[in-house]
């Protein structure tokens, strides 16, 4: 699991994961993916309690 945000390090941590899933990431001499959209706003907390507890059973958290 990756949790994202608007501070560089959460910005950071996305690219590497990108490229390291093999997509192709171009952040070297660029500064506008420091402060480009807005993770923060995007986020939102799971709301566990309405889940149903044995709906994901067969899932693997990784």
């Amino acid at each position: 699991m990756l949790y994202i945000a608007n501070d560089i390090k959460k910005r950071q941590g996305l690219a590497d994961r990108l490229r390291t899933s093999g997509a192709a990431v171009k952040i070297e001499n660029r500064t506008d993916w420091h402060d480009t959209g807005d993770f923060d706003a995007a986020n939102e907390s799971p709301d566990f309690s309405d889940q149903d507890a044995s709906a994901d059973t067969d899932l693997i958290v990784f």
